[in-house]
């Protein structure tokens, strides 16, 4: 099997390539390890990180791709976050790699990640899915995999030192315009001080046994009453709405990145109880949400 790891030349990325190149992690020994980084020419010196990374994978024996894309020009057109542009356009190059090579994407987000992300999606409001933490997943058809997820940052710039291993500082990770930086280096340390790293982990893990319960509920439900990404607006209807959410979003999450506005669900299923024909809400990536004649079909018109 072929890995296709996201290497950014930060101690996360650089501490998983190294362990994946030397077999160091149990899950996935034996893998092709090939490594992918993205220039989102952010800084200046951006082009220094991708040589830093080449070279690095040199040493490692490791096969490396590299892309730059200007990420704040994508972001001004499609009217996004420089964040958010980032992430879509990075998880592109890795999905390309990943079908060219028959593989698997490998991100190198750590314990804290998932707890930073935790307390993100609280901020925002979401439901419990988005307070499960980071977790392996599908994105368009290729699995998405954390091989270092389980280890706190603290352990991973250790291991960087005990085996003298160099890695780049990115200067933007102390920018707190950036959502994530400012809960990292603002909020992050105050609940560190009185919960703990452990404790919000145990409390998304708990979350996470009770997501997989429900999710694996309601894709029995799909699986008796959708074909094809079609169903019946009566059937629908008879749902409770969490359920109707779950239903909306299984449809159409695996295949996009972008984030999918829980008010744009709640007006599918507004749509829906309605039930009257030839009505069409647009979702993320080309995916729409219609209804004609009773059924409900969810399509991506881009395809």
């Amino acid at each position: 099997m072929r890995i296709i790891a996201g290497v950014s030349g930060g101690a996360d990325s650089i501490c998983m390539l190294h362990k994946l190149a030397r077999g160091e992690l149990e899950d996935w020994r034996g893998c092709e390890v090939v490594a992918a980084h993205f220039d989102h020419r952010l800084r200046a010196n951006s082009g220094a990180d991708a040589l830093f990374v080449r070279e690095t994978c040199d040493k490692l024996g490791v096969e490396c791709r590299v892309r730059s894309e200007d990420v704040q020009a994508y972001a001004h057109e499609h009217k996004i976050s420089t964040e958010t542009a980032g992430r879509l356009l990075r998880y592109e190059f890795f999905v390309e790699i990943a079908r060219e090579n028959g593989g698997i994407i490998a991100t190198a987000h750590n314990a804290n990640d998932s707890a930073e992300s935790v307390i993100m999606h609280l901020l925002r409001g979401s439901g419990r899915a988005g307070l499960c933490g980071i977790r392996s997943r599908e994105l368009a058809g290729t699995r998405v995999v954390r091989p270092i997820i389980d280890m706190p940052r603290a352990e991973i710039e250790e291991y960087c030192r005990e085996n003298s291993i160099e890695y780049l500082r990115d200067e933007t990770n102390d920018d707190t315009q950036f959502f994530r930086n400012k809960v990292r280096h603002e909020i992050m340390p105050i609940i560190y001080e009185n919960a703990g790293l452990e404790a919000l982990g145990r409390a998304s893990g708990i979350l996470r046994e009770e997501e997989d319960f429900l999710r694996a509920e309601v894709a029995r439900l799909m699986c008796e009453n959708v074909r094809e990404g079609e169903f019946s607006a009566n059937w629908f209807n008879s749902l409770h709405k969490a359920i109707k959410r779950r239903v909306l979003q299984m449809l159409i999450k695996p295949s996009t990145e972008r984030t999918i506005q829980l008010e744009r669900v709640d007006a599918c299923i507004e749509m829906i109880a309605k039930n009257y024909g030839g009505k069409i809400i647009e979702m993320p990536d080309g995916f729409r949400v219609s209804l004609r004649k009773g059924m409900v079909r969810v399509d991506n018109c881009d395809r």
